[in-house]
């Protein structure tokens, strides 16, 4: 079939001059023939003659040779892929040698000079046969829009084909003439899905009724069932944290270096949306503009973490990792070396990093109170908004922020090869997001604690009866306490009028002030006349300490105690002053509203706009991407194997019209990443055994075509989740705040509640290759002593297996059969095999075991957890 490239038109190109011209022609060739093309015509004579000016102001200075000419004489407006695949057959240069034949060999078409030799012809025929068999093959296009392509219909598949992800891949096993492995056996099968879906292997009682459940429908109702439980929010958000570089705050003592506290409340929202199964675009949308696109929702608020997460005290770096980042998880683009040049690799110009940069160029974070606590230092909803309306981004020249080409500012855009324009429309926000401490449970709050606190002073009113020294100043503050409750009580009703709209000449306003003015000065006098009776108290007391002491000690603390009092006399004393000169000629003009932080009562609309637009169909990249990250944790790698880079630099994928028949799947489907795991795990692909045999290892030794299911190492998550779980330990408690990464050997809870920063990590889950949160598109795999070692002398492991003996022995009684099985099916998921039985009745009759037989089987557990059927994914 014809193959065409639709990469710049050479209408773009001359728009930005010859310069930018040459380099995205020569990508277009390259694109086109990739690995067919040598490395000699990759240059800008294959189609232009040789020049003297090495840095032409037009084409005329720089003019075509005949192959060249021949392009440029089919219009521009034709894509270059295509304008190829029409001359090939022909002989720009006369030479007697076509055109594709000399493209082939190396040669330059547009050249007579440059003619192939004799020797080089005898190759001809035999690239021509490859080249034409390359040509069938399904395209890669991944900067093309999503197409659903033709499930094949596949003879001598040794595959059964139960959906279309067969068919691909049992397209690619015939060619390669592989054989298929059979199912897997339900143990191993209901295994595996377990840890997949939900991240716990199953129970001896899962395991029982799944063994005894023989109707066909017995995995899918297993399927049904992990993608209902809660557990599976908690494995897949991990996934996609390590996607979206999660973090909790990290920085020295107060100071926050990067992303903030509190954002575990984004965790939270990633769980709770995919258990919801809420649509991908919809999460992505929220992550990106949730502060335009949903502005009074709390909930929906937490997703901004996706931003606040990249926060950098150098503002520069903060814009840099906002930028790459986002193209890279959401575009597979590795956009971040563009700040400095254009790309190398694939056609994205200079320009576009600050288009896309621009996009995020107002945004900053903040934190507002959550419903049950005021004080955002304790707990907190961290978020974004625009902070800055009009702001301008400038290209730095070579990337240095030192050098802004202050004479072109850049508008928030796309890259360019997407060809789409942002529809920025600025967004009216409400007064809670003007000023969220307006805000109904805010209010409640300030009553609450202006009741808790009257209660409080009553309490000590009572308590300070029979002591005369102490109860003027009590009912002083019991009194300051009901003046401010009282303050509050008229003076949040007219603060909610005013932001109702109410006049404030009209007389209801002018009398709602009048009561709430002279409520305020009341409580300011009584709370002033409260603050100096106090330290007028704790000043008499250090002089009496001074007084009364007994050594040089005494002394020391006495005088320390009034230097700390007399300052704060001093204040209280002109805070008192001040409350009774206002109490003079008071008006209710005077009327002072509460004061609370206010921010922009709009925002630009760039960021919903370009959330939008990331997730339409316009975006050939977004369902792709997804997809790939989706298979790549179903199966240990991706259909193409650079998650982060569907670029030119990038793996080209195994199976291309898989990976876009997923892709236009998804997007079918609602972006459904439910719906697309149940497709996947109940393919006959994803259920084979992972048995290999040497025939098929010979022909494809690392699985790439997918004749065996992979065998996979557990991530450091699951290890100690696991650990917790065959010994019933696992706190199934879902959310809540980070746990100190230092408990993580006592807290029971699941690992993706631990805290995770770059100086924070949990050292357990690290030895086991845990998630960098610097960047984590994919994790890395290791074997390594150290993980041996963890598993053997850990806290955790010596709290399962005490656990696990006592509830197994108390059980099995003196049944080391019913003790071993036991135990094999609560952490291997699998009953023994008869030599291995046979080994561990042995070791738990010996006489050493007959010494401290507890503890033989403590350590027989031990070994046990140390298996590698433990920390494998079969």
């Amino acid at each position: 079939m014809a193959r065409s490239v639709v990469l710049f038109s050479l209408l773009l190109l001359l728009s930005t001059g010859a310069g930018r011209a040459t380099p995205a022609n020569k990508k277009a060739l390259a694109n086109h023939f990739e690995h067919f093309l040598a490395e000699r015509l990759n240059d800008c004579t294959t189609c232009h003659l040789p020049s003297e000016v090495h840095s032409p102001r037009s084409l005329e200075e720089f003019p075509h040779n005949a192959f060249g000419k021949a392009l440029h004489k089919l219009g521009e407006e034709m894509p270059l892929g295509e304008r190829i695949d029409q001359l090939a057959a022909g002989d720009a240069d006369g030479d007697g040698v076509s055109n594709l034949s000399e493209l082939l060999l190396g040669y330059f078409p547009g050249d007579q000079a440059d003619k192939p030799d004799a020797v080089a012809l005898k190759s001809e025929a035999a690239k021509q046969e490859a080249y034409a068999a390359y040509l069938q093959r399904y395209p890669w296009q991944p900067f093309q829009p999503v197409k659903r392509p033709q499930v094949p219909e596949v003879a001598g598949a040794t595959i059964q084909i139960a959906n279309a992800i067969d068919a691909f891949v049992a397209q690619q096993q015939v060619e390669r003439g592989l054989k298929a492995q059979p199912e897997a056996d339900k143990r191993t099968l209901l295994r595996r899905v377990h840890l997949d879906l939900i991240g716990i292997a199953p129970t001896p009682e899962e395991q029982a009724a799944f063994l005894a459940d023989s109707s066909p429908q017995a995995y899918e109702r297993v399927v049904d069932r992990l993608l209902n439980d809660p557990r599976h929010g908690e494995r897949w958000a991990r996934h996609w944290m390590d996607v979206w570089r999660y973090s909790d705050w990290d920085g020295y003592k107060d100071m926050i270096r990067i992303s903030q506290p509190h954002i575990w409340r984004w965790r939270d929202w990633i769980i709770e949306s995919l258990n919801a199964d809420k649509p991908y675009s919809r999460m992505v949308q929220e992550m990106l503009a949730a502060d335009e696109l949903e502005p009074e929702d709390l909930d929906a608020l937490r997703a901004t973490g996706f931003l606040v997460r990249n926060f950098h005290r150098d503002r520069y770096q903060w814009m840099d990792m906002v930028v790459e980042h986002t193209s890279k998880a959401f575009m597979g683009l590795t956009m971040n070396c563009v700040k400095c040049h254009d790309h190398k690799y694939d056609p994205i110009p200079q320009e576009d990093y600050y288009k896309v940069r621009a996009v995020f160029e107002p945004y900053n974070v903040r934190t507002e109170p959550v419903p049950g606590e005021l004080d955002t230092t304790k707990d907190g909803l961290v978020r974004s908004y625009d902070q800055s309306l009009k702001p301008v981004t400038y290209l730095f020249d070579r990337g240095d922020e030192r050098n802004p080409v202050k004479d072109k500012p850049i508008l928030p855009g796309v890259p360019a090869l997407f060809h789409s324009q942002l529809q920025v429309k600025p967004v009216s926000l409400p007064l809670t997001a003007k000023q969220p401490e307006k805000r109904d449970y805010v209010r409640e709050a300030l009553l609450e604690d202006a009741e808790a606190k009257l209660s409080a002073a009553k309490s000590e009113c009572e308590a300070a009866k029979g002591k005369p020294e102490l109860l003027a100043e009590k009912e002083l503050k019991l009194k300051a306490a009901e003046a401010r409750r009282a303050a509050l009580l008229t003076m949040l009703p007219l603060e909610e009028q005013e932001d109702r709209g109410m006049d404030k000449k009209s007389a209801k306003w002018h009398g709602m002030a009048a009561q709430a003015r002279k409520a305020q000065l009341a409580a300011d006098l009584l709370e002033a006349q409260y603050a100096q009776a106090a330290a007028e108290s704790a000043v008499e007391k250090a002089k009496e300490k001074i007084a009364s002491a007994k050594s040089g000690t005494d002394t020391v603390a006495g005088k320390k105690a009034l230097a700390a009092a007399e300052p704060k006399l001093k204040a209280a004393q002109k805070a008192l002053a001040a409350a009774k000169k206002a109490q003079k000629d008071a008006d209710a003009e005077d009327f002072k509203p509460r004061e609370v932080k206010t921010y922009p009562d709009s925002s630009t609309g760039r960021r919903l706009a370009f959330a939008k637009w990331l997730t339409s169909e316009q975006n050939t990249l977004f369902a792709r991407v997804a997809m790939n990250h989706v298979w790549l944790r179903h199966f240990g790698n991706g259909i193409v194997a650079t998650p982060d880079d569907f670029g030119a630099n990038g793996k080209k994928p195994t199976h291309p019209a898989l990976l876009d028949w997923l892709a236009a799947e998804f997007m079918e489907r609602g972006h459904s990443f439910k719906q697309m795991h149940k497709l996947i795990v109940m393919s006959s692909t994803y259920r084979m055994a992972s048995t290999t045999n040497e025939a098929d290892a010979k022909i494809d030794p690392d699985n790439v075509w997918l004749w065996r299911a992979p065998t996979r190492r557990m991530e450091g998550e699951l290890v100690r989740d696991n650990l917790l779980a065959a010994a019933a330990l696992l706190d199934a408690e879902v959310g809540g705040p980070d746990i100190d990464n230092k408990d993580a050997e006592t807290s029971h809870r699941r690992s993706i509640y631990l805290r995770q920063a770059q100086e924070k990590k949990v050292e357990f889950v690290r030895i086991f290759d845990g998630p960098s949160v610097n960047e984590c598109y994919q994790r890395e795999r290791s074997i390594k002593p150290h993980q041996a070692l963890a598993l053997l002398n850990s806290q955790l492991t010596r709290d399962a297996t005490t656990a696990l003996e006592a509830e197994l022995s108390a059980a099995a009684k003196s049944d080391y059969q019913a003790f071993i099985d036991t135990a094999f099916a609560r952490i291997l998921a699998r009953a023994p095999k008869p030599d291995e039985v046979a080994l561990c009745q042995t070791y738990l009759t010996d006489s050493n075991a007959a010494k401290d037989p507890t503890r033989a089987r403590q350590q027989l557990l031990t070994i046990l957890f140390n298996h590698n059927d433990f920390v494998t994914i079969r």
